[in-house]
């Protein structure tokens, strides 16, 4: 696995190390010979000379051995944030292997300078993959709260236009105690243009929802940075990112819980106006009325009335409208018609991208369902098991359709005639659990295409058609 710990922090816990192993040596030593020339306590002086290598060789032992094969963190990876752990599990070495990779390093360094080269110059083979960590299948990775940082893919990203949001390297990982860490969003990185349709789609439980909350700060990812209007959120905290909040707003996906039941509609779309001081009652009130009647809802009818009255469509057009009144600049609409009817589905969608046109929104919109958000979207982002595994224009990623998974999610959209053959692209078993992904490629246990490179070496995105990329190593 490629050594993704930074050469000057890793200098720095090496000059640590190295320092207290000769700090461990030599004062002893040093004060043993101090009381050696004095004939009064010399024997005890001598007594601390030979004593000199074994604290040294204690100390190599609790340090390299079994703190480091433990925890993962030798005294000074532990002070600059550095941790040793097994890349196939993210788990920590094991005192067994944690001694073996000493001893093989120092081999592979020419002795005595393999720990020098080791921490600023890695050995590298052809494929890219460093020498010791491939033949002890380790990795040295900086850590957020003990967790491996997992390679990013960035050749989707665009560093021309009027980019409004940027998600670099984005991963959430929740702690469930014991060492169980549910990986739900790992490394995942994108743009957003003013004005686009951003869909994120794939099956439930690949991270969608969560990558929407994330970005929004709720909750703060576990690394990475989101960078919308010049501002890096995760960087902020107390009224900084309140001041932000009016510019990106939410619809989930359940549209009568998101409503509060003990409040009339009219209340419901005042609250956030007067938390944030836009005017006075009849200010408010009329803004009300726009509000309503921007979602084809009669203000005279639906005022007073309470969220528990209204069916799932019509809660919906009021969470659309909430949305809306701060007049935000993204809106991230977390799958808003999968909880209606057919019927009232395209209702909704017609009416965001109305709301799109007319207020000059740019939205992220997250579904599970591709036929929907054909209609919608103008980029598409295919996401399994918290990785993105290709990017493309709608009508691109129906008709060119790159990535196993995908070809898959295409070929499982309802056909409205029966005597079209369906494709044979079924996926079969089971996801993976987010608590342990495959190794490599998180596709590679359901992937008819499967191979042993894939289970070594985590595909990357890399441009296979104009604005098509995909991470795949056998792409279809």
């Amino acid at each position: 696995m490629l050594d993704k710990a930074p050469y000057g922090k890793r200098f720095l816990a090496f000059l640590v190390d190295n320092l207290i192993l000769g700090a461990s040596n030599l004062l002893p030593l040093g004060l043993g010979l101090i009381l050696a020339s004095s004939d009064a306590i010399r024997p005890v002086g001598i007594a601390l000379m030979i004593i000199s290598p074994v604290t040294t060789l204690g100390f190599f032992v609790w340090n390299f051995v079994l703190r480091q094969g433990r925890t993962g963190q030798s005294v000074g990876k532990s002070m600059f944030a550095i941790r040793l752990v097994r890349s196939t599990d993210g788990q920590p070495l094991g005192p067994g292997v944690a001694f073996g990779r000493y001893i093989l390093g120092v081999v592979l360094g020419l002795i005595p300078f393999f720990n020098l080269v080791d921490y600023l110059f890695p050995l590298f083979d052809k494929k890219g993959q460093r020498v010791v960590d491939k033949i002890l299948k380790t990795q040295v990775t900086p850590i957020g709260s003990f967790l491996t940082v997992t390679p990013s893919s960035k050749a989707h990203m665009r560093p021309e236009g009027d980019r409004i949001l940027v998600v670099n390297d984005l991963t959430v990982e929740f702690n469930l105690g014991k060492d169980k860490v549910v990986k739900a969003v790992s490394g995942v990185s994108f743009d957003l243009v003013r004005g686009e349709t951003l869909a994120i789609v794939g099956e439930s439980g690949c991270g969608k929802s969560t990558l929407g909350k994330a970005i929004l700060q709720l909750p703060k990812p576990t690394s990475g940075s989101v960078e919308f209007l010049s501002k890096d959120l995760t960087k902020l905290t107390g009224d900084e990112l309140r001041d932000m909040r009016p510019a990106m707003q939410m619809i989930f996906q359940d549209p009568i819980s998101s409503l509060d039941p003990r409040l009339p509609v009219s209340e419901v779309l005042a609250e956030p106006l007067r938390v944030w001081n836009k005017g006075n009652q009849v200010e408010i009130d009329a803004k009300i009325d726009e509000l309503l009647n921007a979602v084809n809802l009669d203000p005279a009818v639906v005022r007073d009335r309470r969220s528990y009255e209204f069916s799932g469509g019509q809660c919906q057009r009021i969470s659309i409208a909430r949305s809306l009144a701060l007049d935000p600049t993204m809106i991230i609409c977390d799958e808003p018609v999968s909880a209606l009817d057919v019927s009232v589905q395209a209702q909704i969608l017609n009416l965001l991208q109305d709301m799109k046109d007319r207020y000059g929104l740019t939205l992220i919109f997250i579904s599970h369902d591709l036929a929907v958000v054909k209609t919608i979207s103008t980029r598409v982002m295919v996401m399994y098991l918290g990785k993105v595994c290709e990017v493309a224009t709608p009508d691109e990623l129906y008709q060119n359709t790159k990535h196993h998974y995908t070809k898959a999610l295409v070929g499982s959209v309802p056909i409205p005639d029966p005597t079209v053959k369906r494709s044979g692209n079924l996926i079969l078993g089971e996801p993976p659990s987010p608590m342990n992904p495959p190794s490599g490629c998180r596709f590679r246990t359901r992937c008819p295409m499967a191979s042993e490179q894939c289970a070594n070496e985590e595909p990357q995105l890399r441009e296979v058609a104009p604005g098509h990329f995909v991470a795949c190593h056998h792409p279809a």
